[in-house]
């Protein structure tokens, strides 16, 4: 399509790269003109929530699933 001055319209960035995306893809991978991201799978992102537990912040789980208590003593 071309406009009043002669010159014709660019497809924008943003559209070319949306034709180019696999949607089979595992992981998202945001796009910019210079640089690139990459996204960390769910399991990593929400990684720290399953580490604590549900209460009033008196135990965690460590690496290998086990409770610990933790000293809340503010002194």
């Amino acid at each position: 399509m071309s406009n009043t001055q002669g010159k014709s319209k660019v497809t924008a960035h943003s559209k070319k790269i949306k034709a180019t995306k696999n949607s089979s893809s595992s992981s998202s991978i945001d796009h910019h003109r210079h640089l690139t991201f990459d996204h960390p799978t769910h399991e990593e992102r929400y990684q720290h929530l399953r580490d604590r537990a549900l209460g009033l912040g008196q135990y965690i789980i460590d690496g290998n699933n086990k409770l610990k208590e933790v000293n809340m003593n503010v002194g």
